[in-house]
């Protein structure tokens, strides 16, 4: 019988540490074809492992394929969530003066919406091909931009939108500018501003039941402002830089994978490439192409692999025991379900040696 090596590991996830296993025969390493530990859901059932030309198989129930939407459902939230939290790991501290209170605050991202000012006339494909992708390619050109995370949405009026989360802040007044230039390309702002000038053009009117509850003031002053450059400059922009907020990564993930009573999730269409979207009312929205990506920088990060030979045995034993009501037991793996900032209040050295080390490394 061939002697078996077997060496320790663990993982680092933003929420989670994995400890597992792997093994040699006869200086060959045997490895799992799919790694487990990244994709351990307890609510989730695994096949049984079968060997299979000296690699160990490995295979999910139920998540090929769009049966179960409830699953990948789970699946997405947990992506969205987990690559927003190492994005907020790898992101540094900024400091922004706000220019209505004049004080100083700190925020790591930004949260920016894109909507289209006029009613949409093209594909989703297109929309995300042309003005989408174009909008990104300038902010990695102008503000060195490399993480990042997107979201299509539709909008109640059917329109496409998206939710983008940056590691960097960027100013308002160029996300509205940039964005108005790129979609007026194929006329939504001219449309939109050809709209304002017919429905004004006898004079002011005030809405008693305006979206944003705005005064007979407040409204008046806006179509003052925009009548002087003919509605050529429509709000069709939001920025925020998150702060104050416990848990941003859950934050976040709950805006861009809002729960379905509020007209969300992407569903297979069983006879083409498209999804649609479930609708508070029940109807359908088709929605084009992909639902989210990832910059290629963020989409690369798997999570911090760490040889624990390297590591101090009773620095594990200790993290373990501390955290030993969140230490779950399964077939091939232990999974700790604890974030890094639970691991940095421990004070891990050898852990958070390694992390840093990784996170240096994804970041340059």
């Amino acid at each position: 019988m061939e002697d078996q090596i077997i060496i320790p590991y663990c993982k680092i996830h933003p929420n989670k540490i994995s400890f597992f296993n792997s093994y040699e025969y006869c200086n060959k390493k045997i490895s799992c074809s799919k790694d487990f530990e990244d994709d351990y859901d307890e609510n989730l059932k695994y096949s049984n492992f079968q060997e299979s030309g000296g690699c160990v198989g490995l295979e999910y129930y139920g998540i090929q394929g769009f049966e179960k939407k409830e699953e990948i459902q789970k699946r997405t939230k947990q992506k969205i969530e987990n690559a927003i939290n190492w994005l907020l790991e790898i992101a540094t501290n900024k400091t922004l003066k706000s220019l209505k209170t004049g004080k100083n605050y700190q925020f790591k991202i930004s949260f920016v919406t894109l909507t289209l000012s006029s009613q949409q006339r093209h594909s989703d494909y297109f929309v995300k091909e042309n003005m989408l992708a174009q909008f990104i390619r300038e902010l990695k050109i102008y503000y060195a931009i490399k993480n990042y995370l997107w979201r299509a949405e539709s909008q109640v009026n059917g329109n496409i939108h998206f939710h983008i989360v940056l590691d960097k802040f960027v100013p308002w007044g160029w996300i509205k500018k940039t964005w108005n230039r790129i979609q007026n390309k194929y006329n939504y702002v001219d449309n939109f501003s050809n709209k304002m000038q017919k429905k004004y053009q006898n004079g002011f009117i005030f809405d008693e039941n305006h979206k944003y509850k705005k005064s007979y003031a407040e409204q008046l002053a806006t179509y003052r402002k925009s009548k002087k450059v003919l509605w050529t400059e429509p709000n069709s922009t939001d920025v925020h830089s998150i702060k104050n907020i416990k848990n941003i990564g859950a934050y976040l993930s709950k805006y861009c994978t809002k729960d379905q009573k509020n007209g969300n999730y992407a569903i297979k269409n069983e006879n083409s490439d498209r999804y649609y979207l479930e609708l508070p009312n029940n109807e359908t929205r088709l929605i084009e192409g992909q639902l989210w990506n990832l910059s290629a920088s963020l989409s690369k990060i798997k999570g911090c692999k760490i040889l624990l030979y390297d590591i101090d045995i009773e620095e594990i034993t200790a993290l373990k025991n501390y955290f030993f009501d969140k230490l779950r037991f399964y077939d091939f793996c232990q999974v700790l379900y604890i974030t890094i900032d639970d691991l940095k209040k421990f004070h891990s050295e050898g852990l958070l040696n390694e992390l840093n080390t990784y996170i240096k490394d994804v970041s340059s």
